[in-house]
């Protein structure tokens, strides 16, 4: 029914509704071309997103290498018998840690046993690749197994005092969702074990879960990031992510604690992850450690004059992805079994990373690999905050630093995606281009429901339409393992055999499987006009302060007036302790977020006019204005973020943003200031002592409906995305700037009933796009459902 109802709302004659809105199309105005990369996927072994995950070894420390040597194993020993770790002849240096078994007699016996993360999810007759390194003498029962039911179990017979790799295949004769891996033996025997291994059958190239690789696919990225994330940082430089451990023989490569408080075997490291890039055909982003740990968890900073060995390792890297097999790390690549170069043309250095000290490593990075590699471009860090005064003094370094592009992360609330669709349209177009290398909307409880995904339609229209600034984005996280995560909301959710995407994968997927090659102009009206209004305030933060003289008036008249010389009450206080005395408004508490209001709730285009004095503490003072209620409203920050900064703040639902960045400013103890607070429709002017420090127009508002409109040279379509994440249907007449012939129209729309609507393993497809054809004329109606995602297709190629 409901496909069918849609189909009628596309066809039927425009003067059949009453229109809502009207959007009007101009196909002559282009605007800017978008980039092929822009919609990416960001990997980081997060939630067991790759060991659990991504990667197909199904055995839980197989190299017996966590601090706790015998995690993920149990052991059971009768008799005359002992298994004990050792690290006397290791395989490597790297992997030190093996498991030495000896038996004394036939009557006892040793089992080991792992499984995995949650047991083994095993299908029948499906072959499951069984490696193990060893030496020694002894026979080795290897078994697959639940509840006392064996679903497959062969013998190996280890005949070597050398270390020495064997393999088998196990075939299970029945399906079974929580099977236990063991290895028994029952025989005089001494043997050690290292490697011990079970890749899944289910396996891109022996590496990678396929359904979990579809996933991806499904997505086409135009780019990948990896490795990480905090994870590249670590808790310390110690810690910190090192590609060149993750290269080569898998025995060979070091098992390591990550930030994310559990283990990374390596098994896909950097040459994996080339090879993924080149399956998805996307450009690969590797990120580099800039010679600074988690500075978010507290830095470490590897000294300037020692970074060098953090330089070679970023130089090192391009040359194993895009030299010759002439050169040394070019030949390390062609010995991996890639003989072809990567082409790699982006790197990232550092995340989530800021101040002075990482710009010093940055520059330094910056000119030693641009020296050798000109046409590598080079990702500049973020701080994780994405406003602010950290924030703003990142942008201005980074463009006075021949920046190439910028890295932002942006995890914010739904209000804050709505109110910012817009928000690159105000970017410095001679400036950085920006990569969004993580972003994602989180919505209470955190929930992969589908306001959140609504609101990142709505911010990605915006994405696309400056797409001549915003060159990739990618969400993130992008992977969840069911029962062992640390981080939520997550693009795609698993178990060890299911798989389901969030309605923010869908997103995601429809978003960039639907991608034009230039911006089309196109406008929907009317757009609610902003205009601020609601009552004045005054406050202070962590500071005591003083207020006299509070004059506010439309321009016209005088709203209201108050000298404080006499003890009656004009406002009503929401923390704090006011008072008057002596002829002033005092607020003596040196708490948080203390305010007074004044005035009334349907106020607009007024000015306000008071003068402060801050008489301790350690910021300055707050006047509000705009006020709706305690979680709405506009604030003027004067001396905020330690007595550093003015800025004006929007908060929607309690969820502050700063408008239009911030400005260096101090205020001294025991001075009186002069402010005056202009407010005209949605413009803001904000004077301390007659100087004026902001002028700003309000454009954070939130949108009746949300597009974006592009054309696509090959196909002869154009793309038209519109988001309505309202509880309310939307009638839309859709008009041409002339007369074309719209051939066919594919529709794919995806909408539920309510924002908490989620995916589940029992409902994978609850919230699901669906696609129809339509053949519409120019102009028709189109009624966009309540909370729903849009793509129209219409076709004007007249050679199909």
């Amino acid at each position: 029914m409901r496909r069918l109802f849609c189909f009628f709302a596309i066809a039927v004659s425009i003067f059949v509704f009453s229109v809502d809105y009207e959007l009007f199309i101009d196909l002559d105005r282009k605007g800017p071309q978008i980039s092929p990369a822009l919609y990416g996927i960001f990997i980081e072994d997060i939630n067991h997103g790759i060991d659990g995950g991504l990667y197909s070894e199904l055995v839980r420390n197989r190299s017996f290498e966590h601090t706790n040597p015998l995690e993920g194993w149990l052991i059971n020993i009768e008799g005359q018998a002992n298994a004990v770790i050792e690290s006397v002849d290791p395989i490597g240096e790297q992997n030190k840690n093996y498991m030495k078994i000896s038996i004394r007699d036939e009557k006892s016996k040793v089992i080991l046993s792992n499984a995995g993360y949650d047991g083994f999810s095993l299908e029948k007759n499906k072959n499951y690749l069984f490696s193990v390194f060893a030496k020694g003498r002894s026979k080795l029962n290897i078994i697959l197994h639940n509840a006392g039911i064996i679903y497959a179990n062969v013998c190996l017979e280890i005949d070597s005092n050398n270390w020495r790799k064997y393999e088998l295949e196990l075939f299970p004769a029945e399906k079974c969702e929580n099977a236990v891996f063991s290895i028994e033996i029952n025989e005089p025997s001494d043997v050690s074990l290292d490697m011990i291994s079970l890749i899944s059958p289910n396996s891109w190239n022996k590496i990678m879960r396929n359904d979990l690789v579809e996933m991806l696919q499904n997505l086409q990225p135009g780019f990948m990031r990896f490795p990480g994330g905090c994870l590249v940082e670590g808790y310390n430089l110690e810690n910190a992510y090192r590609w060149k451990d993750t290269i080569g023989p898998v025995e060979y490569r070091k098992t390591k604690a990550n930030l994310w408080g559990y283990y990374q075997s390596y098994g896909i490291g950097f040459h994996e992850y080339f090879l993924l890039c080149e399956h998805l055909s996307s450009e690969p982003v590797p990120v580099v450690n800039a010679g600074i740990s988690c500075q978010v968890r507290g830095a470490q900073f590897c000294p300037v004059d020692q970074i060098d060995e953090w330089v070679q390792d970023a130089l090192d890297l391009i040359e194993y992805a895009n030299g010759s097999t002439s050169t040394v790390w070019g030949n390390k690549r062609m010995i991996n079994g890639h003989e072809k170069p990567f082409n790699l043309k982006y790197l990232g250095i550092g995340n989530e990373n800021w101040g002075e000290e990482y710009q010093n490593r940055f520059k330094i990075f910056q000119q030693v690999i641009k020296e050798k590699y000109p046409d590598i471009k080079l990702i500049f860090s973020c701080p994780p905050e994405y406003e602010g005064p950290i924030f703003d003094e990142a942008i201005t370094w980074a463009k006075s630093n021949g920046i190439q592009i910028i890295d932002e992360h942006i995890y914010a609330p739904f209000e804050w995606f709505l109110a910012n669709a817009d928000r690159y349209d105000s970017y410095d177009r001679n400036g950085p281009k920006v990569m969004i290398g993580e972003y994602a909307c989180h919505v209470s409880g955190r929930r992969n429901n589908l306001q959140a995904a609504l609101a990142e339609a709505a911010f990605m229209t915006g994405l696309e339409r400056n797409s001549d600034v915003v060159v990739m984005a990618s969400y993130a996280p992008l992977f969840n393992r069911v029962g062992w995560s640390q981080w939520t909301p997550d693009l795609i959710w698993f178990d060890a055999s299911r798989v389901y995407g969030t309605p923010s994968y869908y997103v995601q997927k429809m978003f960039s499987t639907n991608l034009g090659d230039v911006i089309i102009y196109s406008i929907l009206s009317p757009e609610d006009q902003p205009i601020i209004s609601g009552m004045a305030g005054l406050g202070s933060w962590k500071t005591q302060v003083e207020f006299d003289h509070i004059k506010i008036s439309n321009f016209e008249k005088i709203l209201l007036y108050d000298d404080f010389a006499k003890n009656e009450k004009t406002w009503q206080s929401y923390r704090g302790i006011w008072k008057i005395d002596n002829g002033v408004l005092k607020q003596t508490s040196l708490g948080e977020d203390r305010r007074a209001y004044f005035g009334e709730k349907n106020w607009t285009d007024y000015a306000i006019e008071v003068r402060a004095r801050k008489i301790s503490g350690t910021e300055g003072f707050l006047v509000f204005f705009g006020v709706k209620d305690d979680q709405n409203y506009y604030c003027w920050n004067i001396g905020g973020w330690n007595n550093s900064i003015s800025a004006v703040q929007k908060s929607i639902n309690g969820e502050k943003m700063i408008l239009a960045g911030t400005k260096p400013l101090k205020i001294d103890t025991n001075k009186w200031y002069d402010i005056r607070i202009e407010l005209n429709g949605e413009n803001i002017k904000c004077y301390l002592n007659r100087q004026l420090i902001h002028d700003i127009n309000d454009f954070y508002q939130y949108k009746p409906l949300y597009q974006v409109c592009s054309y696509d040279y090959e196909s002869g379509d154009i793309i038209l995305k519109v988001v309505n994440p309202w509880p309310n249907d939307k009638t839309v007449k859709i008009e041409f700037n002339r007369k074309i012939n719209l051939h066919h129209t594919r529709t794919i729309t995806i909408t539920s009933n309510s924002y908490a609507d989620e995916n589940s393993f029992i409902t994978p497809e609850n919230v699901f796009p669906y696609a129809f054809i339509s053949e519409p004329e120019n102009p028709f109606i189109y009624i966009f459902k309540k909370y729903s995602v849009t793509i129209l297709r219409m076709n004007v190629n007249d050679n199909q």
